[in-house]
């Protein structure tokens, strides 16, 4: 006889081997009948027959499904409790979609989650994965016990009238409540983590579907665990339960003889070895649940029916798993941080990374990298892993340097620690050689057959927290010292939450300065007695935290004493109106390289390259002059200038040229006046006075220039 399971339990099961998909609730009277009633649900054992055997097979399922999403989501926030140590915290939910608050009952007073504290969950309208599309009410949690590794023992309690859920199936919905109280464990570690709902004294949930005039379904004496076991890449599934039904008329016990199992992310596969799940009713009725999937739209499980335990199969049938009412298949689905969700199909031949690293990702300088694959990867223990430091945030600009690590292998894991600490507020990247090079990268190949190509072989960017990241930067323009002009430098204000530091500012090189308040955040800077010519200061600010870790970060800062040099040249960058400040770029032999050349009697080019030191932020400039139709280039003004590279130049007009930092400037209205100009006979330049004007395009304002060899005319500013 063919069996059809039915998956929707509470009283909202449908007809015998019907899909057990509750009805359509009948218009609301202000009252709800079947709310915390329980009648019928007596602890006689049922009979298993013809038409109550879908029903059988299929209610446990849902309601443990229901269960340990519950379970979950409650163990997420005792977890979040301690390790952000916050009285009080709130929210909106996922996609914006209702509310949810949290409190924290410090009872013994010593700031942290302990034995006897309670955390009390509230949720309103709440779209709160894994536990519902839509969630409504407020679960307790009881703390008994903390350990070391942030495992924890607490007891759930959900009063009456319970816990609203309303979960979808396929294009069905199903809505329901839950109340009552149960044991909950949650353990973690480097290469198992587990999650236990029951297996205490006094563990009994109701499961009510409000609107309907029957009473709830209970699940008593029950034990639910899963298990991820991380290094082989396998969740496992162990359950046992008491199920009393008032609709089907009695209670059966449930188990799994042998636990269940599956690759992570995805449904189990049948295998040699593999669980299953059996109902035992009255008479030593049985009811088993086979794994049968091969992937893709295969049947997932099978059901075969013994009335009376004598071993001859008098019903059977195929099903999926979402026939017995399982939401998202959470059963096998991975909730935690790292896991797919509600992404459960099998693939026998997937291999993937879980949450790869990416650029906006953030760790803790003390963490250890994981890396977990979604099968067990072939060769891995010869794998090269190289961590690289690829500067400070924002962006990592720096030269990549590599960072020695130590890698542990352990299957499906891989753990990465760095030798030291890493540095806060940096960028890394880590690389992969798994000796299996392919035309995109590095290839990668599962025990199961599954294989991977990474990019490059770059498994992924992160960055460290932001909490040491000395930028120096100009708080106030112009951005230069002189004799009557002071400066003022500082760093950004440190992000919300990060530890207090302290600052401290000193002088690495360069004409001497007077730093204000050498231990702000912010100081003036002034020039210093002894200065001389056109020069430079280095500055360097460093913060510390309170174990004395610390960051440094440079800037230069230009000092201008005089101008009697054999050459000087000032570049004056006017302000625009959006983001380019006011500069004045001064150059001097103390600070850069000047090369002027004459490649004919018409045509003049200057090449200015700043030799401040690394930190400085002053940028190098070119200039290429030429007269009009060939003449001497000699001492005169020099008008509309164009480009020579500009369509429509017309003839017998100057040529100017300029080109710095990729500012944009017009190709024609620019001006020049060459003030002073001698040569000696080989046609070296040995005195030079040049003023010019360059146009700027769109919203940038006009750039003047002056360069002096050997003269005494004063630079125009």
């Amino acid at each position: 006889m063919a069996l059809a399971m039915a998956g929707c339990g509470g009283g909202g099961g449908g007809g015998s081997d019907g899909p057990g998909t509750a009805p359509t609730p009948p218009p609301s009277t202000g009252t709800s009948p079947g709310a915390g009633s329980n009648p019928g649900a007596t602890g006689a054992t049922l009979k298993f027959n013809a038409s109550n055997a879908g029903r059988v097979a299929g209610y446990p399922l849902w309601a443990t499904e229901g269960l340990m999403r519950l379970g979950n989501a409650l163990s997420d926030d005792v977890v979040a409790t301690m390790q952000r140590k916050k009285v009080a915290d709130s929210g909106s939910c996922q996609g914006g979609t209702g509310t949810w608050n949290r409190t924290f009952q410090d009872n013994d007073g010593s700031g942290a989650v302990s034995a006897g504290d309670v955390i009390t969950m509230q949720f309103a309208g709440c779209h709160r994965e894994p536990l519902a599309r839509m969630v409504d009410g407020t679960a307790s949690v009881k703390i008994n016990s903390v350990d070391g590794s942030g495992g924890f023992v607490a007891v759930v309690t959900v009063a009456l009238p319970g816990m609203g859920v309303s979960a979808t199936v396929g294009d069905k919905t199903t809505d329901f409540r839950m109340s009552g109280t149960m044991r909950l464990a949650w353990s973690p570690s480097d290469t198992r983590t587990t999650l236990t709902l029951g297996d205490g004294a006094s563990d009994e949930v109701l499961f009510d579907i409000p609107w309907m005039s029957i009473a709830g379904d209970r699940v008593s004496a029950f034990k639910m665990e899963k298990r991820q076991h991380w290094d082989e890449a396998r969740s496992y599934l162990d359950l046992r339960m008491r199920y009393a039904s008032p609709e089907l008329g009695g209670s059966f016990d449930v188990s799994t003889p042998v636990g269940i199992s599956s690759w992570l992310d995805t449904l189990p596969e049948a295998r040699p070895g593999q669980g299953w799940l059996l109902m035992q009713g009255a008479a030593k009725d049985e009811v088993r649940i086979d794994v049968i999937s091969t992937g893709g739209t295969s049947p997932e499980i099978g059901v075969k029916v013994d009335f009376g335990g004598d071993g001859v199969l008098d019903m059977s049938g195929d099903a999926r798993w979402t026939d017995a009412g399982l939401i998202s298949g959470y059963f096998f689905a991975d909730y935690t941080a790292g896991g797919r969700g509600n992404t459960y199909a099998l693939d026998p031949n997937e291999l993937s990374l879980r949450a790869p690293f990416r650029a906006s990702t953030t760790v803790a300088v003390q963490d250890t990298l994981r890396l977990q694959f979604t099968r067990p990867p072939v060769g891995s223990t010869g794998w090269t892993w190289r961590l690289m430091d690829k500067g400070p945030l924002p962006g990592g600009t720096g030269t990549p340097q590599e960072v020695p690590v130590t890698v542990q292998t352990l299957g499906a894991l891989v753990l990465i620690k760095p030798a030291q600490p890493l540095r806060y507020s940096r960028q890394y990247e880590l690389l992969l050689d798994t000796g299996a090079p392919s035309a995109q990268g590095q290839l990668l190949r599962a025990t199961t057959g599954g294989t991977l190509d990474l990019y490059k072989g770059v498994v992924g960017g992160f960055q460290t927290l932001d909490y040491l990241n000395p930028r120096p930067a100009f708080y106030k323009l112009p951005q230069y010292l002189s004799a009557t002009q002071n400066t003022r430098v500082g760093t950004f204000a440190q992000p919300a939450g990060a530890p207090a530091v302290t600052y401290r500012w000193t002088q690495v090189s360069g004409q001497p300065v007077v730093i204000a308040a050498p231990t702000a955040a912010e100081t003036d800077i002034a020039l210093g007695a002894g200065a001389a010519g056109i020069g430079s200061a280095t500055l360097r600010l460093t913060m510390a935290l309170a174990d004395g870790t610390s960051e440094s970060a440079d800037i230069v800062i230009r000092t201008v004493h005089d101008t009697a040099l054999a050459w000087s040249s000032l570049i004056h960058v006017k302000p625009t109106n959006f983001t380019l400040p006011e500069q004045f770029i001064w150059g001097g032999p103390a600070v850069g390289q000047l090369q002027v050349a004459r490649s004919s009697v018409d045509s003049l080019t200057l090449q200015y390259s700043d030799r401040a030191g690394p930190a400085s932020q002053y940028p190098d400039w070119s200039l290429r002059l030429r007269s009009a139709d060939g003449s001497a280039l000699r001492p005169g003004q020099y008008t509309n200038a164009w480009s020579p590279a500009a369509a429509g130049k017309p003839d017998g007009v100057p040529l100017l040229e300029f080109d710095m930092r990729q500012i944009g400037f017009m190709p024609w209205g620019s001006d020049f006046t060459v003030r002073e100009l001698e040569t000696d006979a080989s046609g070296t330049v040995t005195k030079l006075a040049l003023d010019f004007v360059v146009r700027g395009v769109g919203d940038y304002t006009p750039i003047t220039g002056s360069v002096r060899l050997n003269s005494v005319l004063p630079l125009v500013p």
